[in-house]
């Protein structure tokens, strides 16, 4: 499923959803070098299929459509406290850069 400046990559098996990733592109604040970011917004793989290549396949699709947006930037936020899951991002050229605080507000 694609617009103009969003995408979702699915994973199936035997017609089965299995994963999937989804990515937009934003225009930047005008003061900033970088004029178009990539967000990684989501990004699942069921737990049963997992460390089969999927999630690589779903990024690689994802950092190919970003550089023929022109938007080859590409940032993720996780949760993850998954060391195999990060590790995953850092095998695939991602740096590590800021931390991100959380408050419950209600």
């Amino acid at each position: 499923m694609s617009q103009k400046n969003s995408i979702i990559y699915v994973a199936e098996i035997d017609k089965k959803l299995v994963g999937f990733i989804r990515c937009i592109i934003k225009s930047n604040e005008p003061f900033f070098k970088i004029k178009k970011i990539s967000k990684l917004t989501d990004f699942f793989v069921l737990p049963t299929h997992r460390r089969k290549g999927i999630g690589n396949k779903l990024l690689s699709k994802i950092t190919l459509w970003c550089k023929k947006k022109k938007a080859p930037d590409l940032f993720l936020g996780t949760l993850s406290k998954s060391p195999k899951s990060n590790q995953m991002y850092l095998d695939k050229d991602f740096i590590e850069f800021e931390k991100a605080y959380y408050q419950n507000v209600t």
